[in-house]
């Protein structure tokens, strides 16, 4: 799927002799995108090369890419890799279509043209680029002229040199005045409130204030402005070259309505009046060199907002351009390289995840992209990511986001089923990845997940070195949990002998298309939701496992639910025992039709003592035996009891806000972005997400068989060998079992 350039008749050489002015590209023949969700991703996969086209072109039209409307506009321009930017300070009438993203470009009447400008270049900080995207062609005129900044300020500075250095010394104004309420009939009416995105006077004044603007309100509630001064013939530098970056043009010849007067609209940064003449020579030049082409619906056109200068014919109705801004790269914007996260699956737990990235910081991580094939999903999504959505790139499938260029680190939150499909593509990238429980559903799937990272290591050709691969097990960082493993891992206690652990919840949640109902898709429920409490065990026990038996059933739990014809096969409860190779013993109770919040016992007994964690209660509970030998025929007495150490360990409210798991999920992203920073080891690896599946897969194989399930030490279910049938002796003689068969028994 790529694009490559085309040729339209209004096309020219750019004076520079860099390339074609604007430059076109249209899908490859049978092979490009054909319709809006593959153009984004490949925007997406190219964003860098795509804004590199821009710097050297200025402009790039996007043609017959099966864009149709404004939803499809916008999932286009979150796929730049930038920042979003609000439409604020503008003086056009417009309308915001997608919420953040797309608005109508200026609604002012189709008889009024718009003069070249720069987009907002009477703002201090103006957006880096503009994209306008046809939606319905007018019958006539219409188009939006496009001019390379760089020949205007070129032909500015070699015809009037000494205005040229005025104007770079001294710098600009612009005056307008707002109207209370919006006026449409003006290409320059939106009102005060509109322009700042404001309710009142005094926001209104705050947000002013801000810019360096200063204000006078009139008798008729209008608010006449006068904007700080600012730069009007500017370096690019990007490219060291001079650009004409002002609104000179536009406000001199074009802001003209009942409450503005465009030869007053712009004056020198001192006040004194400009060159009429100068301004007027520049317009005659934009109008001879500039490139007007006839829209087709569909077609995009980005243009980088610092080299390229825009305008606006009049035009016969119907017509219908949309418009987006967008702010610097993403990597640039902030001043620090956060890490960039794209989340594969807004589930519930993707959704946690982008609530917790939000709580670390934009300095430690930021999303950039979701993906997801449910509607519903990336909708939700957008909604907890709040007012950074703009910015993020969305996609119904996961491999336009795995090949996204401003995406550092992979968060894979899809059904388990689907993991190892996906994995298969993210390990490849050499991106850092945090893999969601259980790392997959079969043991074959999680050991080509080792050999895949394996095989990338040993061919790795850079650059750097390939992303660290983390599986997610939160448990391990819930409060009272981390605080109990502390506890464990100093051996003030003793080694850890007897770890018991109890959850009693509620049933499983709906999903969508319900896939957790069916063992074939979760792995099972010893797979599913067990694989936390199996890892834990091994981390506190610190041993691998030697064997398992389990008993479990589906006793209440989704009985009376069909999905096409079947009905889910998920136990809802289970015991099981796990024995490890150090001696020590763990045991699980799980049942999931107990209570209506969910409860978590976590007991570790040592040699001189024990920790228990609880949640919700988040406690700690640590008791150091006075007595560990030498007890008579009596129970110590109260005064020679241990007294427990409770320690409470509050969860901060937002942390908890963000998601079920005590905070756990912050925990976890903390210690995972470590990782990818290289500051701190990976500390939960594949081989541990294995040994989870492995012990869950072990358990159901108990529960099926009645039988202790073996563990080998290379991690796999130690199979029993096949029954042998006694060889039966003729009649004549004394039935007998040979020693060879007796041996195999």
């Amino acid at each position: 799927m790529d694009l490559v350039p085309t040729s339209i008749a209004e096309q020219r050489p750019l004076s520079n002799g860099k390339g074609a002015f604007p430059l076109v590209l249209t899908p490859t023949p049978n092979k490009g995108p054909t319709d809006a969700q593959q153009l984004s991703a490949w925007c997406a996969r190219k964003s860098t090369q795509l804004r590199a086209l821009l710097l050297q072109h200025g402009a790039v039209l996007l043609r017959d890419c099966g864009v149709n409307g404004a939803d499809d506009f916008g999932l286009v321009t979150r796929a730049l890799g930038c920042e979003g930017y609000d439409y604020v300070g503008g003086a056009a009438p417009r309308t915001e279509v997608v919420k953040g993203v797309v608005f109508t470009s200026n609604e002012s009447p189709p008889d009024q043209p718009i003069p070249f400008h720069h987009e907002l270049a009477q703002s201090p900080t103006p957006p880096s680029y503009i994209l306008f995207s046809c939606e319905k062609e007018s019958k006539a005129g219409g188009a939006t002229p496009i001019i390379p900044s760089e020949e205007v300020a070129d032909f500015f500075i070699s015809k009037f040199p000494e205005f040229a250095r005025e104007v770079e010394a001294k710098g600009v104004r612009y005056i307008r005045t707002m109207p209370e309420v919006t006026d449409k009939t003006s290409a320059q009416g939106r009102s005060w409130a509109e322009t700042f995105a404001v309710s009142s006077r005094a926001e209104a004044e705050a947000a002013m204030r801000k810019q360096g603007t200063s204000w006078e309100w009139l008798p008729n509630g209008d608010c006449k402005t006068v904007t700080a001064v600012l730069p009007a013939l500017r370096k690019d530098e990007r490219t060291g070259r001079h650009v004409f970056f002002n609104s000179i043009v536009a406000a001199f010849t074009g802001w003209n309505d009942s409450r503005n007067v465009g030869e007053k609209a712009v004056v020198l940064g001192d006040g004194s009046p400009v060159n009429a003449e100068a301004i007027r020579a520049v317009a005659r030049f934009m109008s001879e060199k500039e490139v007007a082409f006839t829209w087709k619906k569909g077609d995009i056109l980005v243009l980088d907002n610092t080299t390229v200068m825009h305008s606006r014919q009049t035009f016969e109705p119907p017509r219908r351009v949309l418009a987006a801004l967008r702010g610097p790269p993403i990597s640039s914007a902030l001043g620090v390289r956060p890490l960039r996260a794209g989340i594969l699956g807004t589930g519930a737990m993707g959704k946690e995840h982008i609530r917790n990235i939000s709580l670390l910081g934009q300095k430690e991580a930021i999303v950039t992209a979701v993906a997801d094939s449910d509607a519903k999903a990336r909708q939700e999504a957008v909604l907890d990511l709040g007012e950074a959505h703009p910015r993020v790139a969305i996609f119904a499938d996961d491999e336009a986001l795995i090949q996204c260029d401003f995406v550092d680190v992979l968060i894979i939150c899809t059904p388990n089923f689907r993991h190892i499909e996906t994995l298969r593509k993210a390990i490849a990238t050499g991106k850092h990845i945090l893999c969601e429980k259980p790392l997959c559903t079969t043991l074959e799937d999680c050991e080509e997940v080792e050999r895949l990272l394996k095989e990338r290591d040993a061919n790795w050709k850079g650059p750097g070195r390939p992303g660290v691969f983390m599986t997610g097990m939160e448990y391990r960082y819930m409060p009272p949990i981390t605080r109990l493993i502390e506890e464990s891992d100093s051996r003030n206690l003793g080694e850890p002998r007897v770890l018991s652990i109890r959850e009693h919840r509620f049933p499983f949640l709906v999903k969508v298309d319900n896939w957790n109902r069916f063992n074939r898709y979760t792995g099972g429920t010893l797979v599913e939701k067990a694989c936390h409490f199996f890892d834990l065990m091994r981390r506190i026990m610190q041993s691998e496992p030697v064997s398992v038996y389990a008993s479990g059933d589906q006793a209440m739990n989704h009985k009376d639910e069909v999905y096409d014809n079947q009905t889910p096969d998920i136990i809802d409860h289970a015991l099981a025992v796990v024995e490890f190779a150090n001696g020590g013993r763990a045991s699980l109770d799980l049942c999931m039709f107990a209570e209506d919040e969910q409860t978590e016992q976590v007991r570790v007994v040592c040699e001189r003592g024990s920790i228990e964690s609880k949640s919700p209660e988040s406690t700690v509970r640590i008791v150091q035996r006075r007595h560990v030998t030498g007890l008579g025929r009596t129970p110590p007495s109260k005064e020679n009891r241990a007294v427990p150490e409770i320690v409470k360990i509050p969860v901060p409210e937002e942390l908890a806000a963000a998601g079920y798991h005590e905070g756990a999920t912050f925990f976890e992203l903390k210690a995972f972005m470590a990782a990818a920073r290289g500051t701190a080891p990976v500390p939960v690896s594949a081989t541990d997400g294995k040994m989870a599946v492995l012990m869950g897969l072990a358990a159901h194989k108990s529960i099926a068989t009645g039988k202790k399930i073996l563990l080998s030490p290379e991690g796999r279910i130690v199979e029993e060998p096949p029954a042998v049938r006694p060889e039966v002796f003729p009649s004549e003689k004394k039935a007998s079992i040979q020693p060879q068969a007796l041996s195999r028994l």
